[in-house]
Order: structure tokens, then sequence, then C-alpha cells
């Protein structure tokens, strides 16, 4: 499942949806707080907004 959600969410990073990509970050951030990297992913569609 979590390799599902994130390809979901690079899917939509990749079509210019930052906006349907955040809430899938932040399930997997909730999941797996110790992957820094899911938070940098946040981050970087955070600053776009």
């Amino acid at each position: 499942m979590e390799l599902a959600l994130v390809n979901l969410a690079s899917l939509y990073l990749n079509t210019d949806r930052p906006g349907d990509a955040a809430p899938i970050m932040r399930q997997l951030i909730k999941k797996y707080p110790e992957n820094q990297e899911y938070r940098r992913v946040l981050a970087m569609i955070l600053e776009s907004e």
C-alpha cells in the first residue's frame, strides 16, 4: 500500500496537482514518521502553494 500511495502522490506532482498530493504525503508521514523523504516532499509541496 505504501508504494501505491507514493506512486499516486508522484503522479499528482508530475501532473501539476500538488494540492492532491499533499494529503497523501501527510497520510504517509503519519504512518511512517521516520521517513524523512516524505517530509521533504511535503515541505516542497507546501512551499510551492
